[in-house]
């Protein structure tokens, strides 16, 4: 058991996609449509991106500094021109499963993009914005995160209870799909990698975060005020774990502004991306 968190800043509808850049957190804030950015020492809390058509979810940035964002309701990947330009890189509403969420990108400039949806396709979008599904038919293929070699991809199945891993090959096509880790009870949301090679998992609908073992061994558990929906690494070394917390999913959870990004630190430092 690591322990408790703390509460970084309150106030926000549904945090999600947390990514640390440039010594600071930025979250999508999915009831309100906004991309911000937040100070974790002051609590203090930018605004990026303001109402990113159809809710935003996944987070990254392309080798230019330009921020892209996954619209979830119109199925879309922007990219962010500056003075609140976005521009459509990808579209994505021709491929299965329901509304796109999360999103990983490798640094040969893949970008993997998740969505809610039992059975769904897991869809690669290259740096031209060609989209291609990589892997057909997951269980709502969630939070992902790429070792730090960019060797491997893992996956958060939502609907399967487990993390699934893949090989990534050449041109970033997925190969060797197997079981990561299984866990029964369980719905993985969000992720993300440690230096040791352990997967802190969000509880979705529990307030609990989890380090995982490949092959589903618990190393460590952390409790939150609230249910977590997603976590991140971050901090100057990279040891600090922070969560995004909210009463629920719900338009009613959302309205409430309960959302919450909570802290703990950790011995482990982070790796991988994001």
């Amino acid at each position: 058991m690591t322990g408790s968190t703390s509460t970084v800043v309150g106030g926000l509808s549904f945090p999600e996609s947390p990514r640390w850049r440039d010594g600071r957190l930025y979250i999508s804030d999915m009831g309100t449509r906004k991309v911000v950015s937040i100070d974790i020492a002051t609590g203090e809390v930018a605004t990026r991106c303001d109402r990113v058509p159809g809710a935003p979810s996944g987070l990254t940035w392309d080798d230019q500094g330009r921020m892209l964002v996954v619209s979830m309701a119109r199925a879309a990947v922007y990219r962010d021109d500056g003075g609140e330009q976005l521009t459509e890189l990808a579209s994505l509403s021709e491929f299965g499963g329901g509304w796109r969420n999360d999103a990983v990108r490798h640094p040969a400039g893949w970008l993997y993009v998740g969505a809610v949806g039992n059975p769904a396709d897991l869809v690669m979008v290259d740096a031209a914005g060609k989209a291609r599904v990589v892997v057909a038919g997951m269980a709502s293929p969630n939070g992902m995160a790429i070792t730090a070699d960019g060797a491997t991809l893992i996956v958060a199945e939502y609907e399967a209870h487990r993390l699934t891993a893949f090989t990534i090959g050449e041109w970033g096509e997925l190969g060797s799909r197997r079981t990561w880790a299984e866990l029964p009870g369980s719905t993985p949301d969000g992720i993300c990698l440690d230096a040791d090679g352990a997967v802190w998992v969000a509880w979705a609908d529990h307030p609990e975060v989890r380090r995982v073992a490949e092959g589903g061994d618990v190393l460590e558990t952390v409790v939150a005020s609230q249910p977590a929906y997603a976590c991140a690494l971050g901090g100057a070394d990279r040891r600090t774990l922070l969560l995004c917390t909210a009463p629920g999913p719900s338009d009613e959870g959302r309205a409430a502004m309960g959302g919450r990004i909570e802290a703990v630190g950790v011995s482990t430092p982070g790796a991988g991306y994001p």
